[in-house]
């Protein structure tokens, strides 16, 4: 992680939080796209690093995370209803 300057090592295991369904199987919290685990794993990193999956929960914003994992600034943008995606993203980058 990457916060206020600095750069934190947390270290975590392959497992990730589970729940049984209204059927009793089990299903995971966060799956990644095609079945991958590094988006849950890198949440249980962060969740690791500000001490509980409750703490994400309860406050702050996700550019928060993304700068603490990736160490680049994230940004909140307000949208409106439109199908032009693509311009506006392409208007804040430049």
């Amino acid at each position: 992680m990457y916060v206020k300057g600095n750069y934190y090592n947390v270290d975590v295991d392959s497992t990730v939080p589970m729940f049984k369904s209204i059927d009793n199987s089990l299903i995971i919290m966060a799956e990644g796209l095609n079945n991958t685990m590094w988006g849950p794993l890198l949440e249980k990193s962060y969740a690791k690093f500000v001490g509980t999956y409750w703490s994400l929960a309860t406050g702050g914003v996700s550019s928060e995370s993304m700068r603490a994992i990736t160490g680049w600034p994230g940004f909140l943008y307000t949208t409106i209803n439109t199908t032009d995606f693509f311009n506006i993203i392409k208007k804040a980058c430049d």
